[in-house]
């Protein structure tokens, strides 16, 4: 992953770098956030030390988490090919539970 900047305002300050996940606190506006960028694996195996890292994420500023999670809640997320392994999408819906995120609030700018 490659996380570009504008040189002309203050730098992110990356907290977390892994294979699946890179996370930087940043100031908008005046106001600090973290931003995690994830790209997660395609094996659920895999991404399930993911889910662990994000669960792991203390903070008290805003956290927005974006990117290509390679999971789906449910069925009916999925169109074609093979069916979504109940375990992935139980365990993609725990995380996103334990982390407090809100799955749906960006869909309305996407459907």
């Amino acid at each position: 992953m490659w996380l570009f900047h504008n040189v002309r305002q203050k730098a992110p300050l990356l907290t977390t770098c892994t294979n699946q996940h890179i996370a930087v606190q940043v100031n908008m506006n005046g106001q600090n956030c973290i931003i995690s960028f994830i790209y997660a694996s395609t094996s659920y195996v895999v991404r399930r030390q993911l889910w662990q890292e994000l669960q792991n994420t203390q903070t008290q500023l805003p956290w927005v988490v974006l990117g290509d999670f390679n999971a789906v809640l449910g069925f009916h997320e999925k169109l074609g090919g093979n069916l979504p392994s109940t375990i992935s999408c139980a365990e993609f819906g725990a995380m996103i539970d334990s982390c407090d995120l809100l799955p749906k609030l960006l869909q309305q700018f996407f459907l």
